[in-house]
């Protein structure tokens, strides 16, 4: 019967048809990836958080498709709906649920990673990946712009002399660079911002 209407799906029109529930918990905080595949009619797929009639829509894909979402631990539900009142029929859902990795140690301020150059002027590489990480500190690159407030990892440089600065972020995905003066975290003085280019300079 037609008890879930997602309300984010097919630009706002939600799904009229007749559904399936289906109800799981996760033990862990991990990336979750569905696909519906029905078999010659048109569905759509909503995730829900929450357990029993306390359920609260967190995303719709109107392609059958969730792709990497990111949930912590707690109980959840999908819905398996048709598109409108006439859509129905079988269908394969696919389900892997890939739990994250330990946070990284400069994922706090606590344990930020040293990247103060043996000699001065010099060069510092290093390698970082957020995916495991944690949302606790927010930046903001110019007046007017939206406070980022994703995962993050903190890096140290330690100075005994001024200096100029120059720092490339070398990535694919949307992230952006703050250097701040001590204290680390939100604490610290803001000095420097990139976002768009991933190039800072001081």
């Amino acid at each position: 019967s037609p008890s879930f209407t997602p309300a984010s799906c097919l630009g706002g029109q939600p799904g009229a048809g007749r559904d399936l529930i289906y109800a799981f918990e996760l033990a862990e905080e991990g990336r979750l990836r569905a696909e519906l595949r029905p078999d010659g009619w048109e569905g759509l797929l909503a995730l829900y958080g929450g357990e029993g009639c306390d359920l609260g829509e967190l995303r719709c894909a109107p392609n059958g498709v969730l792709a990497g979402e990111l949930l912590a631990p707690g109980p959840y539900a999908l819905v398996v709906d048709g598109a409108d009142a006439l859509e129905a029929g079988p269908f394969e859902l696919l389900l892997s649920h890939e739990p994250l990795p330990p946070a990284p140690d400069n994922d706090r301020c606590a344990g930020s990673e040293d990247l103060t150059p043996a000699t001065f002027p010099g060069l510092s590489r290093v390698e970082g990946d957020t995916t495991a990480a944690t949302a606790l500190y927010s930046s903001r690159c110019g007046q007017g712009e939206a406070l980022a407030s994703g995962a993050e990892l903190v890096y140290r440089l330690q100075l005994d002399r001024p200096a100029r600065l120059l720092a490339v972020l070398d990535t694919q995905a949307e992230l952006l660079l703050r250097l701040t003066a001590s204290p680390c975290g939100g604490a610290g003085l803001p000095l420097a911002c990139a976002a768009a280019d991933g190039r800072l300079e001081r």
